[in-house]
């Protein structure tokens, strides 16, 4: 039945018995979430309703796609918050079944970020959520009556939600409706994350020309009917910020239309009109999230969180002194401010950095420098004598010129020369990270940053021989920016400009090509060159500097090629480019393809997927379910590795082709695979022992295997054997399209 006006399909509770005296009360005549006295003991109470499984027993509120309850899962016997959508979104089997798929990738999170989900289906028509009770209360609440956040406690409130917007990215996941009632509060006051697994329904909703999302939080490219992705989630929860520290949102008027009409023409306000108070590291990150231009927004969580983190230490320490505004930082090296002048590129560039032949891994083990009165080895604040210097400018120079095992060489060489517990032989260890960010090794260059980092040091803090220490601990943002720049204060101006150096390198490396653009800019106008060797990347950082450019004209490009309705010709020419760039610009690239996915008919034949042998419509459905790296690979014969289980249809029953791609990214060796399985629930079902070769001359190659039908909850994995040609410095994906 549909209960008194919401959109509710349940069936009704004959009876109840009262809480406290467990009196049994007829209610078959009363509505749904009605109150009622009990008239033995006067207990108050709320005629429930009955939905599948869960005992619905009172409405916690509605929105545009349904109502939240508060509910008894009857078979676990724990309360839970239902979210059931309308029925009339329950009415397209293929979008009941993507919001199925999605609500189970959002459940398989476990984050403290998210709010998890705990079950997902369809009853009486119905999709519904059941998830986590989160009772500390909502944002919204917070802000009700036009109240606003403190700063210092809403910056920890944003940096909770872009932990959990990052952990659900990396997965895939797009919210597409961050706003205040979305955001929750537990009992410790840590904030979460709800309604994740709706994107769905958000998209669809677009697709039929309809502006989903609170308008006051909706972002320029949504409001435009695009789909969303994971930076409309960044533009939204600027707006949120905006709204909770000025006390109204960014964008007003009288309806829906005029909110968005309002967006769309006109730029963001400076939020210090309506907050002078803020601290101008809050109003910078606030600023950069409600760029219209989705370019000009932080690319990724993880960049914008570095920024939050600066603002909250800024409003803690202004907090420590009556909350008065502190002045503007003369130079912020993050560079928050972000009128600068575009960097002219007027070279074209291509294959700026070829791939390392052989990693050397740093040595795990800390060092502990004891230095004594007299150190030789430190030439006062250069480190370095004049013929070391030249070498490592030369060594820098092979870098420039893509001869990156040239470089580790000359490293290795010189380390040999230098005596192992010296502040120059720590110089020499940071000087290795440089190839690793270079071929996307961030993890093992987190490692080797870490290993300076945690070194102990017998001299005081102002000492030069912590110098690289420091800078390691900076880019693994184990301390902010005025953090960082206390602890620089005594030390020379180059010390300043070469970490400048390495946050825009580091930056390049998160996809923040903006804020890396500015900081390679400023390392690279700086006048003074002494000493040589810190300022021998200089460079590097050019180069750099012109693959960020030419990206930016590649997709310009492509997003051309698609609005004229070839997306076929926008994906060509991103998988060309793949092949252009460096290592870690790939990922980048990767993504970016995403958006060009077709869905054009097989007859069409090979068009951009021609160098994988797939045609666009495979192409299109073509997911990525595993990767081999150098981690991966010992050089030696016949290693086995089996990737995780993964779902590999819409339809999880469905038999026929499955097509498996090995594509290469990086590397100079080749890849051997000498046979490759298919496994349903641990048990191979098929198998073909053809052996492949894939490399840079070869960059992929595609088999076939048979795929049975299978039960909904079957667990499926491919299986290979492989090596390499020795080395260890190849890398790629397997990826695969399903029946």
């Amino acid at each position: 039945m549909s209960d008194d006006g919401l959109d509710l399909e349940s069936r009704k509770v004959e009876q109840i018995a009262c809480g406290q005296c467990n009196h049994a009360i007829d209610v078959s005549r009363l509505p749904v979430f009605s109150s009622l006295t009990c008239p033995k003991c006067g207990s108050k109470l709320t005629v429930p309703a009955i939905l599948g499984n869960f005992l619905l027993l009172e409405e916690l509120g509605q929105g545009g796609m349904g109502a939240v309850y508060r509910g008894m899962d009857q078979a676990l016997g724990r309360f839970v918050a239902i979210k059931v959508m309308k029925a009339s979104l329950g009415a397209d089997p293929k979008l009941v079944e993507s919001f199925l798929r999605e609500a189970r990738t959002a459940a398989a999170l476990n984050h403290p970020n998210i709010v998890q989900i705990y079950s997902c289906g369809q009853e009486a028509g119905q999709p519904y959520i059941a998830m986590e009770l989160v009772s500390g209360g909502r944002l919204d609440e917070m802000m009700a009556d036009g109240k606003t956040v403190k700063e210092a406690r809403l910056l920890e409130i944003a940096l909770d939600v872009s932990e959990g917007l990052k952990a659900a990215n990396g997965v895939g996941l797009v919210h597409g409706d961050i706003k205040p009632a979305n955001i929750l509060l537990d009992k410790n006051g840590t904030a979460k994350v709800v309604d994740f697994g709706l994107a769905q329904f958000v998209n669809a909703q677009q697709a039929r020309g309809e502006v989903w999302g609170t308008p006051f939080y909706i972002s320029p490219e949504r409001a435009r009917g695009a789909l969303a992705d994971h930076r409309s989630d960044i533009y939204s929860l600027g707006a949120t910020l905006f709204h909770a520290l000025a006390g109204k949102p960014p964008f007003d008027g009288r309806t829906a239309a005029d909110v968005v009409l309002a967006r769309l023409k006109t730029p963001a306000p400076d939020i210090r009109e309506f907050s002078p108070l803020l601290q101008p590291e809050t109003a910078a990150v606030i600023s950069r999230m409600l760029e219209a231009d989705t370019s000009r927004r932080y690319p990724t969580s993880a960049s914008l969180q570095a920024d939050l983190r600066n603002a909250l230490a800024a409003a803690r320490e202004a907090e420590k002194h009556g909350g008065k505004r502190r002045p503007p930082a003369k130079k912020s090296k993050t560079g928050l401010i972000f009128a600068v002048g575009a960097v002219v590129v007027v070279l074209a560039i291509a294959g700026l950095f070829s791939m390392v032949a052989k990693h050397h891994r740093e040595n795990p083990q800390l060092q502990a420098i004891a230095a004594g009165p007299s150190q030789p080895e430190v030439l006062g604040e250069t480190f370095f004598s004049d013929a070391e210097s030249q070498k490592l400018a030369a060594a820098a120079d092979d870098l420039t010129g893509g001869k990156t095992p040239l470089y580790i060489a000359r490293l290795d060489k010189m380390s040999g020369e230098i005596p192992k517990n010296s502040a120059r032989a720590v110089w020499m260890r940071l000087f290795r990270v440089v190839p690793l960010w270079i071929e996307a090794r961030d993890r093992d260059a987190g490692a080797a940053l870490a290993s300076i980092a945690d070194m102990k040091i017998n001299q005081p803090d102002n000492n030069v021989l912590h110098m690289p220490k420091v800078l390691a601990a900076y880019l693994l943002d184990q301390m902010d920016d005025s953090e960082f720049n206390a602890r620089a204060a005594p030390w020379p101006a180059w010390y300043k400009n070469l970490a400048m150096f390495y946050r825009g390198l580091q930056e390049f490396m998160w996809g923040d090509f903006l804020k890396g653009m500015m900081n390679l800019q400023k390392y690279t106008s700086t006048t003074s060159k002494k000493p040589e060797w810190a300022y021998a990347y200089q460079p590097v950082a050019r180069k750099w500097m012109e693959v960020a450019s030419n990206w930016d004209s590649v997709k310009r490009q492509s997003s051309k090629f698609a609005a004229d309705g070839k997306a076929d010709e926008a994906r060509a020419r991103l998988e060309k480019y793949m092949f252009e760039v460096p290592p870690f610009f790939r990922v980048h690239v990767d993504e970016e393809l995403k958006r060009y996915a077709v869905a054009s008919s097989p007859s069409d034949g090979p068009s951009s997927g021609a160098a994988s042998g797939l045609t666009s419509a495979q192409l299109a459905r073509e997911v990525k379910v595993g990767e081999w790296d150098p981690s991966s690979l010992e050089g030696k014969k016949g290693e086995i590795v089996t990737t995780n289980d993964f779902e590999i249809s819409d339809s999880v029953q469905k038999a026929g082709p499955l097509l498996i791609r090995f594509q290469y990214v990086s590397g100079q060796n080749k890849l051997t695979v000498e046979w490759i399985s298919l496994l349903v629930n641990g048990k191979e079902i098929a198998r073909d022992d053809k052996t492949w070769e894939v490399g840079r001359a070869a960059p992929t190659f595609t088999c076939e295997l048979t795929l049975p039908a299978r039960a909904a909850n079957d667990k499926v994995a491919i299986r290979a054997a492989w090596f390499t040609g020795g080395g260890r410095s190849t890398r790629g994906q397997i990826r695969l399209t399903p029946p």
